[in-house]
Formats: C-alpha cells, structure tokens, sequence
C-alpha cells in the first residue's frame, strides 16, 4: 500500500528531491491541485480583474465625468449671466437659467453618490485576500480624489458663504 501523503504528484519524477514533500511548494499558494487537469489549477483566474475592482473603476470614471459636466455647466451659467454670483436672498434665477442650475445640482449629487458607491465597492475587493486588485486600487484612487475634490469646493463654498 502506497502512503498518498507522502507519494509524489503525478507530474513529478520519483527520483526529484521535492517529490515526497507532503504539502506544494510556495510557488502553488493560491491554487489547487486538480485531478482532472493533472496539476495545479489557478484559484484566481488568471488575466481577470475582479467585478466589483472593474465597477468600482467605472464609477469613479462617471463620478469623475459628472463632477466636470457640473462644473462645466456652472461656468456656462455665469457666463450667461455674470451677475448671478452677486445674487442676494429674494431674487430668482431667470429662466434659461433654472434648468441649468437643476442640472449642475442633479451632476453635482450624482457625481458624490457615485464617488461613494465606487469607494465601498473598491475597498471591499481590497480587503478580499485572493482577488485580483489592479482595477480596484485605480476605483479607490478615482473615487477618494473626486470625494476630496468635491469636499475642498463645498469648503471653499462655505468660506465664501461666510464672507457675505
């Protein structure tokens, strides 16, 4: 009767000096052997990004892209009309403009939302030990600069706020 714990694979020789070693060697850490297949088979598969790592990725892009397109429209409404930043409480916005304004404040949630969506998908594929984590650690990236960005404008705004 052959001892199977300490007999070698079969894709090694019996006479290498590493065939009778009772567990792989560290090169097959993340992978199993398979009978089937006749040797070890990647637990990750190999030449695949994690899905939530490439969600997390794809909403920081969008967030990225909302939170120009707000901007962008902002500039458009001041350039429109260069005396909406001198605006006191009472007055209302014309009309061309309102629709602008409801847009930048729909980019400006939307663009935040996402950021944050993106942050919790990205740092949950981080904290899983065996997945892929290229397209995540980018999402973290994107989203936390688009957060920061986003929070640095919010403070200035209220600076400026606290002036008038």
């Amino acid at each position: 009767m052959v001892d199977d714990q300490h007999s070698p694979h079969p894709d090694q020789h019996p006479s290498d000096p590493t065939a009778h070693q009772p567990y792989p060697p560290h090169e097959y850490e993340n992978q199993y052997y398979d009978y089937q297949q006749g040797g070890y088979v990647s637990a990750v598969p190999v030449g695949t990004q994690s899905k939530m790592g490439t969600a997390s990725l794809i909403t920081g892009i969008f967030a990225l892209l909302l939170g120009v397109a707000a901007q962008v429209i902002g500039y458009v409404m001041v350039e429109k009309h260069p005396d909406i930043p001198n605006m006191t409480r009472g007055q209302t916005l014309p009309e061309d403009i309102l629709s602008l304004a409801l847009s930048a404040c729909g980019s400006i949630f939307g663009s935040f939302i996402l950021s944050i969506i993106g942050l919790i998908l990205g740092i949950t594929v981080l904290i899983n030990p065996v997945s892929r984590k290229g397209f995540a650690i980018a999402g973290v990236v994107l989203n936390g600069l688009t957060l920061a960005l986003w929070m640095l404008l919010f403070v200035v705004a209220a600076m400026q706020l606290g002036k008038t």
